[in-house]
């Protein structure tokens, strides 16, 4: 229940900034940004799916080759515009554009469990990812939230962590935001 929470609260924040107005200048990830990210730490190994755009068929397929044993928990429709999987701790959440599953807008990886956040960011770096800083949005409720930006700029990541209840922490994906860079408190 509390990684639940957790993730419709990471999953809120991003959605705001998922859909904010970027229709002037959107950015969109180059092809190679998409091939062969693994973040992989030991007993977790995320491969984000980062086709933004995408439809909900594109999306299954990619879950069925990479994580079969996860559950759909919503198989017959999606709920809110989401569609979510689950396996013992961890949550996989995908943000579509519209109800019939169209427009991929962002992915979401969640656990509660403890992580090093330093071993996530020497993954995300190994993986091209430079990290930014720390986002300080006036509404999130998470200890702390880190902002990496893919090799081109095109498709950030957000690692948030809670420290209550042992740990929970998400690891999310979408095309850049700019509007999210307001909130950057910049690395030193």
């Amino acid at each position: 229940m509390t990684l639940a929470a957790v993730l419709c609260c990471a999953m809120t924040t991003v959605v705001f900034t998922a859909c904010s107005s970027n229709e002037d200048n959107p950015t969109f990830p180059s092809i190679d940004v998409n091939n062969g990210v693994v973040i992989n730490l030991g007993s977790i190994v995320i491969k984000p799916y980062l086709q933004f755009g995408a439809s909900l068929a594109d999306v299954e397929a990619y879950m069925k080759a990479n994580y079969p044993d996860w559950t759909d928990n919503n198989p017959d429709a999606l709920a809110t515009w989401k569609k979510t999987y689950t396996k013992d701790n961890g949550t996989i959440k995908y943000l579509f554009g519209n109800a019939s599953g169209g427009s991929l807008l962002l992915v979401s990886y969640g656990f509660n469990s403890p992580i090093s956040l330093p071993a996530v960011k020497t993954e995300l770096e190994r993986n091209g990812f430079t990290y930014e800083g720390i986002l300080k949005f006036d509404d999130y409720d998470a200890d702390v939230c880190n902002l990496f930006l893919s090799a081109d700029k095109t498709i950030e990541a957000q690692l948030s962590y809670w420290a209550k209840d042992g740990g929970s922490w998400s690891l999310s994906f979408q095309n850049l935001d700019e509007y999210d860079l307001q909130f950057l408190v910049p690395a030193n």
